[in-house]
């Protein structure tokens, strides 16, 4: 017996063909886990309609989590909702604009409805009657017809015109010099004042990051029109998970999920085994992070271009053949590794004393090949790393910014970020302004877990 929703059934076909071109549009063409969630809820809502689906299924069947989650501690499923009910609003006004279908999941479940896009509204001004007013002067004048004032005036006219005033008046005694003198200085300093007001509406007008010239140079590639960027926020679960076992895990290992078998790792404690159990069933983030990518967003007004997510949603192809900026340490972020070969300084987490280390690979003068945070409570510092590097793609770029803690990974976004930061960048790399790759080491100061600044330590060009 053939299944019900694989008879041929015209309507159903049209909602499946505005999915899969939905699928492959800008807005979904780079997150894996929102198509994969998309796909699921088309299949559910156009081959089952009017059957729910529950969030805990969504749950199991696109963010693979285990069958007995709770769904009131992980909420995967209701932030990426939000998430994708926005991509399709901006499918539908974008891309989208000519469908003559259009679909959304409304708020409160997890079904897609379909309905036919609502005919353009008619121009008001369109349907607006021609009116001629009559105004009547005070007194006993006449009336005068609006219409009269819009009759062409003959360029004679005008010419006649502008002559009487410009001429001077017969027995009328010459200008003096000084209202000459004077009207000059006025006509200078309007046109001053509109040159200046012309920058000022000019600056105002640019994006955030071209306002400057140093943060023009550090972002140019990434934030330009058409360029898009990934921005891949580190997973703090999977950092979590690394911290109890003491394992790396290779990016292969992570991309198959494979780190999440110590929780069923027979040589670990039940209690380690059971908290690993209860980091998986969570989507965790850091502030830090989140805060660092609030200050890339800053740096651009047109916020669509920029695609963000946690590491675990992105692909190989995604990553190797976008901008990226990548957030947080291999340690937690281990799409960081796909870069090792080309960096000279990296934050590596010490396999002894489990402590994140940066590594100078080539110590310059005075440098040193190790930088350890101190252990002692009286030292609140830390350290950060910005590299700028090609990608695996060579029209490609990619920035890492990764600290020793979050709050230092917060110092290095605030820092490039930020006019002041890059103008230091710039002016340390004085006479290398056409070096294509760099490594910036930072060393930041904090008071109760709250960044206060970073200082340049060195700058590495090539």
């Amino acid at each position: 017996m053939v299944a019900a929703h694989q008879t041929r059934n015209p309507q159903a076909e049209a909602q499946w063909a505005l999915v899969e071109r939905v699928l492959a549009s800008q807005q979904f063409r780079r997150t894996v886990r929102l198509r994969d969630f998309l796909r699921f809820v088309a299949d559910r809502s156009i081959h089952h309609p009017g059957t729910p689906v529950p969030e805990h299924e969504v749950g199991t069947a696109v963010f693979h989590r285990a069958a007995n989650y709770d769904t009131g501690a992980d909420n995967i499923v209701r932030v990426s909702a939000g998430d994708l009910r926005r991509r399709l609003e901006q499918y539908f006004l974008e891309e989208g604009a000519g469908e003559a279908l259009v679909c959304e999941m409304p708020r409160g479940g997890y079904t897609l409805v379909f309905h036919p896009r609502e005919a353009d509204a008619v121009q008001a001004a369109e349907t607006v009657p021609t009116v001629v007013a009559s105004v009547a002067p005070p007194g006993n004048g006449p009336a005068f017809v609006a219409d009269e004032l819009r009759e062409p005036v003959p360029s004679d006219a005008l010419r006649h015109t502008f002559a009487d005033r410009l001429a001077p008046v017969e027995g009328a005694p010459a200008r003096s010099w000084f209202r000459d003198v004077r009207t000059l200085v006025l006509v200078t300093i309007c046109l001053c004042l509109a040159a200046l007001t012309g920058a000022m509406l000019l600056r105002h007008g640019r994006e955030p990051w071209q306002q400057t010239a140093p943060l023009l140079a550090i972002w140019g590639d990434f934030l330009a029109p058409g360029s898009g960027t990934e921005v891949v926020l580190a997973d703090s679960s999977y950092a979590v998970i690394r911290s109890l076992t003491h394992k790396a895990v290779s990016l292969q290992d992570y991309l198959n999920y494979r780190y999440r078998d110590a929780a069923n790792d027979p040589t670990l404690d039940p209690s380690t085994r059971a908290a690993i159990a209860t980091m998986l069933a969570r989507n965790s983030g850091s502030i830090g992070d989140f805060e660092a990518a609030r200050s890339i967003l800053a740096l651009t007004r047109q916020p669509a271009q920029v695609v963000m997510g946690s590491a675990h949603d992105f692909t190989p192809s995604v990553v190797k053949s976008n901008n990226v900026v990548l957030v947080g340490a291999s340690a937690s972020n281990p799409w960081v590794t796909l870069y090792r070969g080309q960096r000279t300084l990296a934050i590596e987490q010490d396999p002894v004393d489990n402590v994140a280390v940066v590594r100078n690979l080539q110590p310059g003068p005075g440098e040193q090949a190790e930088y350890r945070v101190a252990t002692s409570s009286s030292d609140v510092s830390g350290y950060a790393v910005i590299s700028i590097l090609h990608n695996i793609d060579p029209g490609k770029r990619v920035m890492i910014l990764e600290g020793t803690d979050s709050q230092a990974t917060l110092a290095a976004s605030n820092f490039v970020c930020s006019e002041a930061g890059a103008a230091q960048i710039e002016s340390a790399l004085h006479g290398r302004e056409n070096a294509q790759q760099i490594d910036v080491l930072l060393r930041s100061s904090k008071l109760l877990a709250t960044t206060l600044g970073a200082s340049m330590v060195t700058v590495h060009a090539r």
